[in-house]
């Protein structure tokens, strides 16, 4: 096969691509259907082959070009496509989904009966300790109570500590592990 048999064989095929390329550039949503994308995936491989051959046989730098800007553009349409599949994925769970969801009257009245119970037990636990102690036990909170009260025994003590003789024994003293090197709260461990 001539060059000249190769080129004129070949060049409806370039064409082709050129135009699913373009196509698939103006497409807003970049949505192609499948036997589109087929049609594509053979014209690219093609064209590559063609690149090839081209630069083989030594055709016209002008036709390399353009065979090198077209297999160029294929790439960049072929690879670009799943970050754009990636907005679309999160577009459908944090816009589409929601809006559908909440679209619906029942899902609204059962949130909102959520949120109203909610913060209504914690208004009621936060005010009463007897309704506090009905939900999680009277044990559980004299628990919290205890750890709460040993914690600011603990602060209290530490913040008359001045380095002086007359300082109360520190009630806790902190222990190094090999993550405190990570912590942010390791100088004040330190001191």
């Amino acid at each position: 096969m001539t060059p000249a048999q190769f080129i004129q064989k070949r060049q409806p095929g370039w064409k082709e691509l050129e135009a699913l390329i373009d196509q698939m550039e103006s497409a807003p949503d970049r949505s192609v259907p499948a036997a589109m994308q087929l049609r594509f995936g053979q014209l690219y491989r093609s064209a590559c082959t063609d690149l090839s051959l081209s630069q083989a046989w030594r055709l016209p730098r002008e036709l390399q070009l353009y065979l090198e800007g077209l297999v160029s553009r294929s790439h960049s349409n072929l690879y670009s496509q799943p970050r754009k599949r990636w907005n679309e994925v999160k577009q459908f769970f944090v816009e589409t989904i929601p809006r559908l969801v909440f679209s619906d009257v029942n899902v609204r009245i059962c949130t909102a009966l959520f949120y109203v119970t909610f913060l209504l037990c914690g208004v009621l636990a936060f005010n009463s300790r007897e309704f506090a102690a009905d939900v999680v036990g009277e044990s559980v909170l004299e628990s919290y109570d205890h750890e709460h009260g040993f914690r600011v025994t603990v602060a209290a003590t530490a913040l008359r500590i001045t380095g002086s003789a007359a300082d109360p024994d520190p009630l806790v003293v902190p222990i190094g592990q090999k993550e405190c090197g990570e912590c942010p709260y390791e100088l004040f461990c330190a001191e």
